[in-house]
């Protein structure tokens, strides 16, 4: 099913709301609204059981983004002094997002329905079952997933410490002033302790088709079942991109830990929705050793994060924030410095940030009636 076009009202009304919040680049206009398409669009059924491409968390995002500024419904967060593995991830990914996660009560989370089905999953203790969920073909992904088999290994034959979204009982290290809480604390069969952390992500299953769809073009079936099984084998063996601040999570979890930890995974689980609800069509792990690389970025982002709660206000190159990183941060709905009008940044967050300018309504949308 290729992707339909939005409609030209609906990029219109997205591109007023993106100037209100702060956009001035129609260059940068664009490329927001490309970006919030590939990542929010969702895969839709009419009661019918046609499917279409449901456009409405695109807008909806951007439209809460004003209420809340213009509202003023942000509530401040007490500061703590205490270094997570979190605040290592949040400011390794981006300050801003560092700040604002430690600056405000975040009530309205941009992936909510992610962080709530992340939650469901992890609620399952997927890797701790060893049960690695059906694919597309409803086989176990632990036998079609090769290249991951050696992992998968290690851990089914490993002992259990530690369910993290079960107990929580996070782990505090005096020396460092440290708190973490992983997702999964396993032994392996030599005695030694390692980590494991998941991260949910909703994509697209390529190789799906569904019925409505598989009869829609009867001409043309052999085709679009031969481009279906491509892109089935394409997407199963493509081998992913762990991300920076995920990595560092895990070593400081493996690097403070009193018990010692000694090794880590990080595991990317990628789920689609299909008329029965969500499932998970494909992983990939990541083997995390502590290595001087992973300590230098370590200790890189824990001076940052200390410079910047001593001085309270940093330097940011407003032309070099990547929106790529901005559409998919959970606190985008707090943050002022995606528009690109600011290039310092206070810690906490000053609200002056958050302020909102007047732009035109599109004529075109103006009811004639």
């Amino acid at each position: 099913m290729r992707m339909a076009a939005m409609s030209n009202k609906q990029e219109l009304y997205l591109s007023y709301l993106l100037k209100t919040i702060g956009f001035q680049s129609n260059d940068d206009i664009r490329e927001y609204i490309k970006l919030l398409i590939n990542h929010y669009v969702r895969r839709d059924y009419h009661l019918s059981g046609k499917p279409f491409w449901n456009y409405s968390d695109c807008i909806s995002i951007v439209k809460q983004e004003v209420d809340i500024k213009r509202f003023k419904s942000i509530n401040e967060k007490k500061l703590t002094n205490a270094l997570t593995a979190s605040d290592l991830s949040a400011f390794g990914f981006c300050p801003v997002s560092y700040v604002l996660n430690r600056s405000f009560e975040i009530e309205h989370p941009t992936n909510q329905n992610e962080l709530e089905l992340g939650t469901e999953f992890h609620g399952r203790l997927i890797t701790a079952k060893r049960k690695y969920v059906r694919d597309t073909d409803n086989e176990d992904l632990s036998s079609v997933e090769t290249y991951n088999k050696r992992i998968l290994t290690v851990i089914s034959s490993s002992t259990l410490i530690y369910a993290g979204h079960k107990e929580k009982k996070p782990f505090y290290n005096l020396q460092e002033n440290f708190w973490g809480d992983p997702d999964y604390i396993f032994m392996d069969k030599t005695g030694t302790r390692f980590v494991v952390e998941e991260k949910f992500s909703y994509k697209h299953d390529p190789a799906r088709l569904s019925e409505d769809e598989k009869s829609y073009d009867r001409y043309h079936q052999n085709d679009r079942d031969h481009e279906a099984d491509k892109k089935r084998m394409d997407w199963k063996y493509k081998k992913v991109h762990f991300y920076e601040n995920h990595i560092l999570q895990i070593y400081s979890y493996i690097r403070n830990h009193p018990d010692g930890v000694r090794y880590g995974y990080l595991i990317y689980w990628y789920y689609d929705f299909d008329e029965s609800g969500p499932y998970i069509h494909k992983y990939d792990v990541k083997d995390i050793l502590p290595t001087d690389s992973y300590e230098q970025k370590y200790q890189e982002v824990k001076s940052g994060i200390e410079a910047l709660s001593e001085t309270k206000a940093c330097r940011i190159e407003a032309l070099a924030i990547n929106h790529k990183k901005c559409v998919r941060c959970s606190v985008n709905k707090y943050c002022g410095h995606k528009s690109k009008r600011y290039n310092d940044l206070t810690f906490p967050y000053h609200r002056g940030f958050l302020r909102l300018y007047l732009a035109d309504f599109p004529a075109e949308l103006v009811s004639r009636s």
